[in-house]
């Protein structure tokens, strides 16, 4: 009997590198979130410890003034670091998007292939059945000829 061979194995293998290949990008974006989040938590902390710094004794006008510039200046970009995160939380979930159809379009050859399999496992076991029936149906009408011509005898 001769192996199974699926004829839509080549386009499993794409699909499976398809897959991978998702895999590798959703990877590399929920990375850069990562990294993005980690920026952001900065500047959340440099805000955090100018507010908590304040200044004894007198205070010169001045140094509120470039005190106040600054936590502007922070607070600007915290906000644009939470767009950026925003971004690549978009980011993410739109590679993980890509990653669940990858995953869907590669199970759909899959399944096909085992059920291929499974009929050719079905099928060689018919094909295994008949052989032995016609073996014993062969050695069974043997025996009868060679009992049948032993009595003429």
């Amino acid at each position: 009997m001769r192996r199974f061979v699926f004829g839509l194995e080549k386009v499993l293998d794409y699909r499976q590198a398809i897959e991978k290949a998702e895999k590798a990008h959703l990877g590399e974006a929920e990375r850069y979130l990562e990294r993005e989040r980690e920026v952001l938590a900065a500047w959340c902390q440099r805000w955090e410890k100018e507010l908590e710094v304040t200044p004894a004794g007198t205070i010169d006008i001045g140094q509120w003034q470039h005190r106040d510039q600054y936590l502007g200046y922070v607070d600007m970009r915290m906000e644009t670091q939470k767009q950026v995160v925003g971004q690549a939380e978009n980011q993410v979930e739109a590679q993980r998007q890509k990653v669940i159809a990858a995953m869907q379009e590669r199970e759909v050859v899959s399944k096909l292939k085992d059920r291929k399999r499974r009929q050719y496992i079905q099928e060689s076991l018919r094909q295994d059945q008949k052989v032995l029936d016609e073996a014993a149906s062969s050695r069974f009408l043997l025996k009868k000829r060679t009992k049948g011509a032993g009595q003429v005898l």
